[in-house]
């Protein structure tokens, strides 16, 4: 692991413990909630990994659906909270420390993947969205959302130095990530967008926020 990812990970484990009280992260919105839950209908039974896990959000969701789910992580600290979190409401979900740009499972093995918070982080997202695109299975589906960066670049989850050096950290075209999907070796790449409002917090103020869904198939 390159020391930008080094910084970035250490980030996530210093803020493990207060993430879930965070209101800016919707772990408690029911309109993020009623959303994903859809997203996971009809899914039970199958398998699922959940990428950039964090506290466990989309996993517990998955979980309790009725998916068989792995979620991966490479926060140690953010990790740990979901591993609590699932102990606690009695779910049976595998937990796994790992880049989420290169993910330690074979080819063609999960019949779904989801990416929830994820994407502006990545360093390459062409490259890793053809590693899970590589983990799935012929006609396994990646759910995966989006927000855009709007306004001025300027530190916030990272120094500046670290938030200019992250892609789709910025307002990028849904068509564009949608082109990165395909290069990657994905198909049939669906797009919705949904809007809902992002309270204030110590940096912002309260706003509209855009939301893109991705959907694409192997």
């Amino acid at each position: 692991m390159n020391e930008l990812k080094k910084e970035m990970q250490s980030r996530w484990n210093e803020h493990a413990d207060s993430y879930d009280s965070s209101e800016a992260h919707g772990l408690s919105n029911p309109w993020a909630i009623k959303r994903w839950s859809g997203l996971l209908e009809g899914k039970q039974g199958q398998t699922l990994l959940d990428v950039g896990c964090g506290t466990g959000f989309v996993s517990l969701l998955a979980a309790k659906t009725g998916l068989k789910v792995t979620g991966v992580d490479w926060s140690e600290g953010m990790m740990g909270r979901a591993k609590e979190k699932a102990k606690e409401e009695n779910l049976e979900i595998t937990f796994v420390c790992s880049d989420t740009e290169a993910l330690p499972f074979a080819s063609d093995t999960f019949q779904n993947l989801t990416a929830r918070h994820v994407i502006w982080t990545l360093t390459d997202p062409v490259s890793t969205f053809r590693e899970w695109c590589r983990v799935l299975q012929p006609g396994g589906q990646a759910i995966v959302d989006y927000s855009p960066r709007k306004g001025e670049l300027k530190a916030y989850h990272y120094r500046q130095e670290v938030e200019s050096q992250l892609p789709l950290n910025r307002d990028v075209a849904s068509s564009v990530i949608a082109d990165m999907f395909c290069e990657a070796g994905f198909s049939n790449v669906q797009v919705q967008e949904n809007s809902h409002i992002h309270p204030k917090t110590e940096t912002e103020e309260e706003s509209i926020h855009t939301i893109y869904q991705f959907i694409a198939t192997k």
